[in-house]
């Protein structure tokens, strides 16, 4: 039997994990997927009652299953600026933020620099 091992530190880089396979309750990694879903469904069905029917992923609410149920429909968030593909959107406006350091106004769709630029942009835009 594979045992979980604790997920590792953001600086620890000599370490690679699949992601679909930590258990984002208690911070634990599994090496073989169906080892995950056991986990899942022994010791967080209560607290994650929403699963995933296709993969075994549970969820805390419809609405982390409903966007996790995107992904495997395919759905994509592509990045403005360079292209690169999300399956949510919420993780490609962090992405734009935090790589590219921009964020898109939600009228005009137009891409401004954080700060000064994005903050005036917000005030006049009317579309």
């Amino acid at each position: 039997m594979t045992h979980p091992y604790p997920y590792p530190e953001k600086d620890d880089r000599t370490f690679a994990v699949n992601v679909d396979n930590v258990c984002i309750t208690c911070n634990m990694y599994f090496q073989v997927p169906s080892n995950f879903q056991d986990h899942m469904a022994n010791f967080h069905k209560k607290s994650m009652p929403y699963v995933c029917s296709l993969c075994g992923k549970c969820y805390g609410s419809t609405s982390g299953l409903f966007l996790h149920m995107q992904a495997h429909d395919g759905k994509t968030f592509v990045c403005p600026v360079c292209d690169s593909k999300f399956s949510q959107n919420s993780t490609m406006k962090r992405h734009m933020k935090s790589v590219h350091k921009t964020n898109q106004c939600s009228v005009c769709k137009g891409i401004f620099k954080l700060g000064l630029e994005f903050d005036k942009h917000i005030l006049h835009c009317k579309d």
